[in-house]
């Protein structure tokens, strides 16, 4: 894929997909590619980033998606599989067109700021480490659901992961940490208030 506005174009794929009633997960991964790890582990995280997160049990399927998609580039395997049972799982056409509209935005910022920087952060080792922590946010997914907007932090986290590896941005990557620390910050603070 080509790294000019890797996360518009995305975005736009998905909304075209969810011109139709139904959307099927397969569906979504034969549209990006068995072979594209990166993007096929962004659809996952924005769509948890957006409303649809509201759906019952969507942060759970895609954190296990976005965990077992990072676990399959972290062992260098040449194209993604799924089981088939999550590649039959279907999405409403109608709630997708509405969470690619509210992720527009998103979209603009995160492609207007990305580009080449800090590029040792995106090599060997540190590539592998930002694959390690996707891991760990979606496998936490399932797990933080029920916290309020823990998931989509994590996802969050997630797409400025992916973006960065993507447009080799190691300070967007810097920035993911950042996310990430505030993802552990929320379960504490809202611990302590209950």
């Amino acid at each position: 894929m080509n790294t000019q506005r890797p996360v518009g174009k995305v975005i736009h794929q998905i909304a075209r997909k969810a011109e139709a009633e139904k959307v099927r997960v397969g569906d979504l991964v034969e549209e990006f590619g068995r072979k594209s790890f990166l993007v096929l582990m962004l659809v996952p995280a924005l769509l948890v980033a957006s409303p649809l997160s509201g759906i019952p049990m969507l942060s759970t399927v895609c954190g296990l998606l976005i965990a077992s998609i990072a676990g399959q580039m972290l062992a260098d395997r040449d194209h993604v599989w799924m089981p088939a049972r999550i590649m039959q799982l279907e999405l409403s056409g109608a709630k997708m067109q509405k969470a690619a509209r509210s992720l527009r935005w998103v979209s603009v910022i995160l492609d207007s700021i990305s580009r080449q920087r800090l590029h040792l952060l995106m090599m060997w080792p540190f590539r592998k480490l930002f694959q390690v922590l996707c891991i760990v946010c979606g496998a936490a997914m399932p797990f933080l659901e029920f916290v309020p907007f823990s998931s989509s932090i994590l996802a969050v986290t997630v797409v400025l992961f992916t973006t960065a590896l993507i447009t080799q941005d190691g300070l967007l990557a810097c920035v993911g940490l950042l996310f990430l620390g505030t993802v552990i910050i929320v379960p504490l603070v809202t611990v302590s208030i209950v």
